[in-house]
């Protein structure tokens, strides 16, 4: 039994320049794929194995950033910190696995807390009246938490 919502706030600091905070809470199941996968995936060139006991993972989001919506230089700049309870992901592994079809790395589905951080950025300029340059930024980081 898990809950899901979404709280945010924004604050108009002037006309055209916000600052804004999320915090997020979510959920899923794990993809019928990642429970009993147990065979050659070839877009990975890999041999895949699910986990049947696989739990739910869930997710608590913290954003925060500000934006700037007026002028001919406009943009947002945002922070995030994701806690991440029984991530579900694909771990490479040191084995082989010899097919008729050849020799493929087994990858296996497994459960970590995880912690992701980032950041996103985007700006905007307005040359001219219908042409505008723009530059768009995005970076992660994400650890296992068991491991740092």
């Amino acid at each position: 039994n898990q809950t899901v919502g979404t709280l945010g706030a924004s604050y108009l600091l002037k006309e055209g320049l916000k600052v804004h905070a999320t915090m997020a809470q979510a959920w899923r199941p794990p993809a019928i794929s990642e429970l009993f996968i147990d065979g050659i995936v070839q877009a990975q060139a890999a041999y895949v194995i699910g986990d049947r006991n696989l739990k739910e993972e869930s997710s608590l989001n913290l954003s925060t950033g500000i934006s700037k919506t007026s002028g001919k230089l406009t943009g947002d700049l945002s922070f995030y910190y994701d806690f991440n309870n029984d991530y579900i992901y694909l771990r490479p592994t040191q084995e082989f696995i010899l097919t008729t079809r050849g020799t493929y790395r087994v990858l296996r589905y497994v459960q970590v807390d995880a912690r992701f951080y980032g950041t996103d950025a985007f700006l905007a300029y307005q040359i001219y009246e219908k042409l505008n340059i723009s530059l768009k930024y995005s970076g992660v980081r994400a650890y296992n938490k068991a491991n740092n």
